[in-house]
């Protein structure tokens, strides 16, 4: 559910009883207001009643939708309640709901946020990475070098439960703010190839589109038929191999060295050699052929590698590849990794074994 715990409407039912000590009154009937709105009037949550309300009594807000089947609660404005009364909320909620999930809103690098009780947070670093890339702001090494300082001083436990935004409520859609249907689905490839959980706003699969608020809230035309059936299509594909292949979810994010500067090349990768996928992307108009190097001691030469699209292979030798893109074309490949075969295999020695 969706906790809006920070601020209330001009109708809040304590403001029209005048219940000041809830708020922070400034005189002649003026109230302070998130981010000077004046129709959302800020809660005081320094007040022990409003925290009995909202969290911590027996009763509370947070407790009894709990209780009702809630999974979890998005909270609105994490930032603004701040990491010591995040972290009392996690404490208060786990008590009776250890495995209720608490992700927050924030706007900033999520690895300051990991310690604050919150499982994850609505990763808008991400969103605006990548958009810079796709755009052609920043190059795909410098990409590729921000999205692994994220993933490492992040570390993946929390980074995993953190979600990979493109569109929301609060910022333009993606169909909106990116110039191709192309880059888009470039965009949503990396939201399920990049640690974290793929966040798809609603109407996204059916290609909607939608400018700063309240165009980006407007509601699903179901008489009209899907803009991009691709796009529905490269979703369902993508959830399918997220559940599928345990790198997409368990593996670190590590980056493969590529020749050509325009491509960015990372995979995922877990202690086993045989989970792990290496993506490529080509955010250009212009085919591009690309040695890839793996910096993979477990790679073995002559291993077949597997584009789980398009079904095409390529080769390794002495621990690289050579792969080609079409314009705005991405590759998720996978080694083909083979402990038991009739045939001879390199690999006949390595099963159990992990080089992490």
């Amino acid at each position: 559910l969706d906790g809006v715990f920070n601020h209330a409407s001009r109708q809040c039912h304590w403001l029209l009883e005048g219940r000041d000590e809830f708020f922070y009154p400034l005189g002649n009937g003026e109230y302070r207001c998130w981010e000077n709105i004046p129709n959302l009037v800020e809660i005081n949550l320094e007040n022990s009643a409003a925290q009995e309300v909202f969290f911590f009594g027996k009763n509370s807000i947070l407790k009894y939708w709990l209780r009702e089947g809630a999974d979890g609660w998005r909270i609105d404005c994490a930032h603004d309640l701040g990491p010591r009364l995040l972290e009392s909320i996690s404490h208060a909620m786990r008590a009776e709901f250890p495995e209720a999930l608490l992700v927050g809103e924030v706007w900033s690098y999520p690895a300051g946020w990991k310690n604050t009780g919150m499982d994850g947070i609505m990763n808008y670093t991400f969103q605006s990475v990548i958009y810079d890339f796709l755009r052609g702001i920043l190059s795909a090494g410098r990409t590729g070098a921000f999205l692994a300082d994220m993933a490492k001083d992040t570390g993946l436990a929390f980074l995993s439960r953190c979600w990979n935004m493109c569109s929301s409520h609060d910022v333009e859609r993606l169909g909106t703010i990116l110039p191709k249907e192309e880059l888009v689905r470039l965009a949503i490839v990396l939201q399920f190839a990049y640690p974290g959980t793929p966040f798809i706003y609603y109407g996204e699969e059916r290609g909607m589109m939608g400018g700063p608020d309240p165009e980006n809230r407007g509601a699903v035309n179901w008489e009209e038929p899907d803009r991009y059936p691709e796009r529905r299509a490269l979703i369902t594909r993508l959830n399918r191999l997220r559940k599928e292949k345990r790198a997409l979810t368990a593996g670190l994010f590590e980056l493969v060295t590529v020749s050509d500067e325009r491509v960015l090349g990372f995979k995922r990768r877990t202690a086993d050699v045989a989970e792990q996928l290496i993506v490529l992307i080509n955010p250009t108009p212009h085919p591009i052929e690309t040695r890839v190097y793996l910096k993979d001691g477990w790679v073995m030469g002559g291993t077949r590698i597997l584009d789980l699209d398009t079904g095409e292979a390529y080769r390794s030798s002495m621990e690289r590849f050579v792969a080609t893109l079409a314009p705005y074309q991405y590759r998720l490949l996978e080694p083909q990794v083979r402990y038991h075969s009739e045939r001879y295999t390199p690999y006949k020695r390595l099963e159990g074994l992990t080089d992490r």
